[in-house]
């Protein structure tokens, strides 16, 4: 299976000062620091909602830099050193996720928080299918991407204390989200809320909660070779 670079130039309003990155990169990366001499060529990802992504081509390797957009944000919405640490946390536990390479708190770098990543190498899927599918090849697309869901699901987070961390275990953000539903019938809505409550749920593991997963990550020979960024798990309860 080919793999699909989708980027492009980056967009002037996104552009950064590339040669203090890199050479904070240098100074700072956790790993492949043998991989980072020269400047790289940067190009940008289109999409995306929440944040801006980038594709930094060193002569030896490709990485990933993931950073807020520019202007007024939702400090909760573009937490650079919570995608960070989650998926840095999840590496030892969960085979999907990238290797983060480091994390720059300092705005006046490249003028916000940012990170970088390890590049996952695979195909990305979108509405229009670079390749023809059978039924059972779809079918099997989607059993797989489904095992990494459940997988991500299954990850014991007590067991990781900077994941353990990070979680509201009193299960009192999913009572509010259900409080919050106006959904009819209401009385089905109460009936599931008062069981959530009687059976103590608060009590419950606290678990990875995935969101806007879909089948638009990398993938690789028919399966699923990651999930190129994770402010898509967080903990729960």
């Amino acid at each position: 299976m080919s793999t699909a670079d989708e980027s492009r130039p980056v967009r002037e309003e996104d552009a950064f000062d590339v040669d203090a990155m890199g050479a904070w990169l240098r100074e700072h990366a956790e790993t492949f620091r043998g991989d980072l001499e020269g400047t790289p060529e940067v190009r940008q990802f289109p999409g995306g909602a929440s944040n801006l992504t980038y594709l930094l081509r060193f002569p030896r390797r490709d990485l990933i830099l993931r950073r807020p957009p520019a202007g007024v944000k939702a400090k909760s919405a573009h937490d650079m050193g919570r995608e960070y640490l989650i998926q840095r946390a999840l590496a030892p536990v969960y085979p999907y996720v990238a290797q983060m390479v480091g994390l720059c708190t300092d705005e006046s770098v490249i003028g916000s928080e940012f990170y970088v990543m390890e590049r996952l190498d695979g195909t990305i899927l979108r509405k229009e299918l670079p390749f023809e599918l059978s039924a059972e090849e779809a079918s099997s697309l989607c059993e797989h991407a489904w095992e990494a869901l459940v997988r991500l699901h299954s990850v014991d987070v007590s067991a990781v204390p900077e994941l353990a961390g990070l979680g509201r275990g009193d299960g009192g953000s999913w009572r509010r989200r259900l409080g919050d539903v106006a959904l009819s019938p209401a009385q089905l809505l109460d009936q599931q809320l008062h069981w959530a409550v009687t059976h103590h749920m608060a009590d419950r593991v606290t678990l990875l909660a995935a969101n806007g997963a879909d089948l638009s990550r990398p993938l690789r020979g028919g399966r699923t070779s990651g999930f190129g960024s994770a402010p898509c798990a967080h903990p729960g309860g």
